[in-house]
């Protein structure tokens, strides 16, 4: 059985597969297996929700690392996931990191706003500062909140991360972010309607609407 399963959903194949490929190649932790979902763009929707789930159901680790195409991280991202995990099973830790014009990793295009001075290298943060694109998150937690919500695939609402870690942030854990754990993603752009058809902002208003939780799990464990 191994330790982690890294999760890494793609719309675009080999190509936004090589920098993840490259840096998991390089890992100094090696219990590891990589699930990789290859998401068709169908009907103007990335379909990520409907992904993240059949990766997590895929999964055989007991630490779950989300790790987004495009991004590449240093040879020790995976194992200080690990040790964090092994201090405190019931901590969610996400990276931090910036966007790159191309893999000279010279021009930056976007500066992450979580890197803070006055926080130290560790340091406790809100639920919505963890980014899918690299973090680590107990199975077990996922499968507390019945994974991602699918519905949103198909509505218009996008990705249901922010759900996803409000709903964790009702059980017992903490969420923390790591500055010494840094990803470096390239800026491949938005895919054609990604601002008209997955709009995240609004979660708020889908809040109101979302059916209650009788209507989860959806994932449960064999």
């Amino acid at each position: 059985m191994v330790k982690i399963s890294v999760l890494t959903p793609t719309t675009r194949g080999e190509k936004g597969l090589r920098e993840p490929l490259r840096a998991l190649n390089r890992q100094g932790f090696t219990d590891y297996e990589h699930i990789i979902n290859k998401k068709r763009y169908e009907g103007g929707f990335w379909g990520l929700n409907r992904a993240y789930n059949s990766m997590l159901k895929q999964a055989k680790g007991e630490l779950i690392v989300s790790w987004q195409d495009y991004t590449f991280a240093k040879p020790d991202c995976l194992q200080k996931f690990w040790d964090c995990y092994q201090a405190n099973k019931k901590t969610i830790v996400g990276a931090v990191g910036n966007k790159y014009r191309d893999n000279t990793w010279m021009v930056k295009t976007w500066q992450d706003p979580r890197q803070r001075q006055d926080q130290g290298i560790f340091y406790e943060c809100y639920p919505w500062d963890i980014e899918a694109n690299l973090c680590a998150v107990p199975k077990k937690a996922f499968y507390d909140i019945g994974g991602f919500d699918e519905k949103m695939d198909f509505i218009g609402f996008g990705f249901d991360a922010r759900g996803v870690f409000e709903r964790i942030d009702t059980l017992d854990y903490k969420f923390y972010l790591d500055q010494s754990n840094e990803s470096f993603s390239l800026e491949h752009g938005r895919l054609k309607g990604w601002d008209e058809n997955n709009m995240i902002d609004k979660w708020t208003q889908y809040k109101k609407t979302m059916l209650d939780k009788s209507t989860y799990p959806v994932l449960k464990y064999l």
